[in-house]
C-alpha cells in the first residue's frame, strides 16, 4: 500500500483517533470520499474505522477491505 493512497491515510488516522465519531468528523473534513451522500460517507468511514481499529490482524488478513466496507454499509443503512 502506498503511503499517500487514500486507504493508507484512512488507516493512519484510524490508529490515531480513539473514537469513531472524532475519526469520522475529521475524515469528512479531509474530503477523501467524494461522490456520495453525507450518510453514505459517514457509514463508509465508520466501516474503515471499525476495520482498522476493532478487527484483529488475523481477521483483517482473512477479510478483503472492499468487501468488508461494502457489507458494513449495506448492513447499517
Amino acid at each position: 500500500m502506498k503511503k499517500n493512497s487514500p486507504i493508507a491515510i484512512l488507516k493512519k488516522y484510524a490508529k490515531f483517533y480513539k473514537t469513531k465519531e472524532k475519526y469520522v468528523t475529521h475524515m469528512i473534513k479531509l474530503d477523501l470520499i467524494v461522490g456520495s451522500t453525507q450518510r453514505m460517507t459517514e457509514l463508509t468511514l465508520e466501516a474503515y474505522w471499525f476495520y482498522f481499529r476493532e478487527l484483529s490482524p488475523l481477521e483483517r488478513d482473512l477479510k478483503d477491505i472492499r468487501n468488508f466496507v461494502y457489507s458494513y454499509v449495506i448492513k447499517h443503512q
